[in-house]
């Protein structure tokens, strides 16, 4: 379990809504040249995210998730750890298309064609516009809008599975922070985002802050 996540769990606050942006649990490896869409969990994944789900507890207020197979088994698990009865509801914002893949074979060609290192620091801190990708600040905004958009005024915890080639991206331009290979999301590590007062706030890691935008 991911060390950054226990330390917010125990900090976050309580009696207001927080938008939980969680990478999936453990699957195998992508085969070359696949987009990897319908690998299922490892064994090992549905058991942390049980696991997960347990702690969160009553806290979990709602499971948003991209449609991708990997990510509704972790919502599922998590509801399972949870004990909740709550409805998963598939977000098409966490996928791709989504907040940051506009055109999914126009981006998937560009993701070819500059390989995915290059095709990733253009999201996390590049500037211009990608064919089938959308500029990548404004992505991050849109995302953390629809995050607090979607969390409402339910306090607890709104959890959205999704991705860490989105969940990167969304951490270093909304908290202002290089997210280089060494601050790559785990399996089932998270970023947090809340109100205060006029303020949206954002938390990974050892960092918290006032977004750049929401």
């Amino acid at each position: 379990m991911s060390p950054s996540v226990l330390h917010w769990l125990a900090r976050l606050p309580r009696e207001r809504p927080v938008a939980m942006l969680l990478r999936h649990a453990a699957r195998p490896p992508i085969p070359p040249g696949e987009t990897g869409n319908e690998l299922a969990l490892t064994q090992e994944g549905l058991t942390l995210a049980k696991h997960l789900g347990g702690l969160l507890g009553p806290r979990l207020a709602a499971l948003h998730t991209s449609p991708v197979l990997r990510c509704l088994q972790t919502a599922e698990a998590l509801r399972e750890g949870a004990r909740v009865d709550l409805d998963i509801l598939p977000d098409r914002m966490l996928g791709a298309p989504g907040a940051f893949v506009l055109d999914e074979v126009l981006g998937g060609q560009t993701l070819q064609r500059l390989g995915l290192e290059s095709f990733l620091e253009h999201l996390i801190s590049g500037e211009g516009v990608l064919p089938g990708i959308a500029e990548p600040s404004s992505a991050a905004s849109s995302l953390l809008r629809h995050l607090l958009g979607r969390s409402g005024n339910v306090e607890g915890l709104h959890v959205f599975v999704t991705h860490d080639s989105l969940l990167a991206p969304t951490v270093a331009r909304t908290l202002q922070c290089p997210v280089s290979p060494v601050d790559w999301p785990e399996y089932l590590e998270a970023a947090f985002y809340w109100r205060e007062g006029a303020d949206v706030w954002g938390a990974y890691r050892t960092r918290a802050s006032v977004c750049l935008a929401g």
